[in-house]
Order: structure tokens, then sequence, then C-alpha cells
């Protein structure tokens, strides 16, 4: 990161907030997708709802993600990063409330979790907008490559060993914890501002599913990219 920094970005405060926040965000993910199945498994022993509770996590990112990402790209990225970010932040404290009291409901484990796909969906898709919004073009790529190393550090490697972790000692510990990962990622974008794209927002739905079928058909089309998916 500090080798980007000095390769002159144009706003590397901005730079540094918005790794960050997706980094903390992205570790709170990944204790969160570790915790959810165990959660399910300790609920009932249907292998089927147990794997349906993943699949109902991960159906945002199938049937929403291009819209989203279109959507992100009309405005003002780190509006949708915030509003993601709080909001996942207030359903993960209604579950671990709930789970502290001593409920233990599938079904509001399965709106919860299906709710937090999406708000990821939307965090995610607005960390990568943002980037070039506060990057200087020859730098991008540097860029890109710490949010994404920053995402996959959190997600992938440090989140699921420390939710493991966490879900012996409590149940509802891990999604306290994913709770204040998300309230510290959300703030670290706080003061970020960037213009919006001129006439952007004022185009109909009907632009923006267009928007979305047109990404949909360049990632059909681009099979290095889809092959990596």
């Amino acid at each position: 990161m500090t080798r980007v920094l000095r390769a002159g970005v144009r706003r590397p405060a901005a730079y540094v907030r918005v790794v960050a926040s997706s980094g903390t965000a992205n570790l709170g993910d990944g204790i969160r997708e570790v915790a959810l199945p165990l959660l399910a498994a300790a609920i009932t022993r249907d292998t089927l709802l147990v794997g349906g509770l993943t699949a109902c996590a991960y159906a945002p990112w199938l049937l929403l993600s291009m819209p989203i990402g279109a959507l992100v790209d009309r405005g003002r990225p780190e509006l949708f990063l915030f509003g993601a970010g709080a909001a996942r932040c207030v359903l993960l404290t209604v579950l671990s409330v709930d789970l502290l009291a001593g409920d233990r409901s599938l079904v509001l484990l399965y709106c919860v979790a299906f709710l937090l796909g999406v708000g990821e969906a939307a965090y995610d898709n607005a960390s990568q907008s943002l980037i070039p919004r506060v990057v200087a073009d020859e730098d991008l790529e540097k860029a890109n490559g710490a949010l994404v190393t920053a995402e996959r550090l959190g997600e992938d490697l440090a989140g699921p060993a420390v939710g493991g972790v966490l879900f012996t000692v409590s149940t509802a510990l891990p999604f306290v914890v994913n709770a204040v990962t998300l309230g510290l990622g959300t703030a670290l974008v706080a003061g970020v501002r960037t213009p919006p794209p001129a006439g952007d927002g004022a185009r109909p739905v009907r632009g923006l599913l267009r928007d979305a079928g047109a990404g949909m058909r360049w990632l059909w089309r681009a099979d290095l990219v889809r092959g990596v998916i």
C-alpha cells in the first residue's frame, strides 16, 4: 500500500480510507460466513436447510449484483457504501440481540442472511466503484490490487479462522464482532466525498436494466473474467 501511495495517488487520504474500510468490513464478512452455517447447524440437523442458508446468503450476488452495480455507477459510491454498511450493522445487531436473548429462529436467520447478502453486494460494488474516483488513472491498477488484497485477506484468510474461534466462545459473538467491524468500516468512509456523475442519476429505471443487461452480456463474452469468477 505504501508503494501505491508513493506512486502518486491523487487523494491518498480517501484512498487509504476506502481500502481500510473494505478490508475491515470483509474481515467481518469472513467471520460471518463461517458462523452462519454453524449457527444453522446448531438450530437444525436438516442438512438441506443448513446448505440452503449458505445459498440464500449468496443469492443476492447472482440475482442483484449487476443491477446494484449499475445503480452505484449512477451516483456517489460512498453513499451506497455508507448506507449498505449502516444497514448491515443494524441487521447484525438485531440478530445478535435475538441470540443473546436465547431465541434461535431459522426463518429470521434466512431473512437476515439474504438481506446481508444484498448489503454486501452493494458495499463491495461501491468500494470498487469508489477507487477510480479517488485515484489517478495511472495508479488504478495498483490501487485495485491493494483493494482486492485487503478484501481477500479479510474475507478468505483471517475472517473464517477468527469466526470459528469466536463461535466456540459464544454463538452471538461472531455477529457482534461483525457488527463492530462494519461500524468501523462505515465510519472510515464517512468523510469521503465525490461529485455525482453528470446526468446519470436522472435516467429512468429502464436505462438501469439496460445497463445491467449490458454488463451481463460483457461478462458472458469475457471468457477470462468469467473463468476467474
